[in-house]
């Protein structure tokens, strides 16, 4: 028998590429609480509406949860927190003025800026946080930064800055209900460590968290992902993808970790082009937010 009569199978590596990109773009059409079929794994996986990806018995129990809590929604801790942002807890002009100088001890606890019981105790026992620090407090109570102006800030690592950001998005998601927010971070490693972080912390709220960079071949946003945790690169791709669409209205927030990246050789001219067609573009609409170490 000649040696080539045996079947061969020829894998054409840009296709293949090809195809897994248009399962994943696929995947992320279905939206959050649907059941979805992976053609490659054969096997049935459940999104849940705070944008796990789950499989098995973890699947169906999640997918239970997530149908009693849509036929509550008054259980939800993210009702809670629209409605305590939007009806106590802003700061007092003297206090937008003076800042922590004139500060209470109320004004450095989370429940003060809008946060729900449930949430205020699970940073409490995940993060030990109870209270704000003093930089905390004075970058929040600018009541231009609270009614969606832009703020750059600094700290140094482990100092705090990510809780900052947390706070601002909470409440631009409950000012802003059906606006997107993008967290753009520099690697992949950390677009997935963050969106596992927020996943996990805001489990109560039914805030959608999905991932998108390089990796994960998704380019399509449904309108029930809350909060897209994406690579420099895959953050132009995202809101190029908007514009085109004409839904740029959708976005809401732009929060920038890291973003000394600016002036990296390589990819700082990728995040400068993001923020610039976001300023000229959206100006007023957009609240940009950006954390340097």
């Amino acid at each position: 028998m000649d040696e080539y009569d045996e079947e061969t199978v020829f894998i054409d590596e840009e296709v293949q590429t090809s195809q897994n990109e248009k399962a994943a773009a696929a995947e992320l059409t279905k939206g959050l609480g649907t059941w979805i079929f992976d053609t490659r794994s054969k096997k049935r996986k459940y999104i849940s509406l705070s944008g796990r990806v789950l499989t098995g018995v973890d699947a169906t129990h999640i997918s239970n949860m997530d149908k009693e809590s849509e036929n509550h929604p008054e259980r939800s801790a993210r009702n809670d927190l629209t409605y305590l942002v939007n009806h106590f807890f802003e700061p007092t002009l003297e206090f937008a003025r003076n800042g922590p100088t004139t500060a209470t001890s109320e004004h450095f606890t989370l429940q003060y800026w809008g946060l729900p019981e449930v949430l205020v105790n699970h940073y409490k026992a995940m993060k030990g946080v109870e209270r704000l620090f003093e930089w905390q407090v004075e970058a929040l109570c600018k009541i231009s930064v609270l009614n969606g102006g832009n703020l750059i800030y600094s700290a140094p690592t482990s100092g705090g800055k990510t809780l900052v950001a947390e706070i601002l998005m909470l409440r631009r998601l409950a000012r802003v209900p059906k606006g997107t927010i993008f967290y753009v971070v520099p690697f992949v490693s950390l677009c997935e460590e963050k969106v596992e972080y927020f996943q996990d912390m805001w489990s109560s709220m039914h805030i959608g968290v999905r991932p998108f960079h390089g990796d994960d071949g998704g380019s399509t946003l449904t309108s029930d992902i809350d909060v897209v945790v994406c690579t420099i690169e895959r953050a132009n791709i995202l809101l190029n993808t908007l514009l085109d669409e004409k839904r740029e209205n959708e976005l809401s927030m732009v929060i920038v970790d890291e973003i000394h990246m600016l002036s990296d050789d390589s990819r700082g001219f990728l995040l400068e082009v993001l923020l610039s067609k976001i300023h000229f573009l959206l100006r007023g609409r957009v609240q940009i937010l950006g954390a340097l170490t």
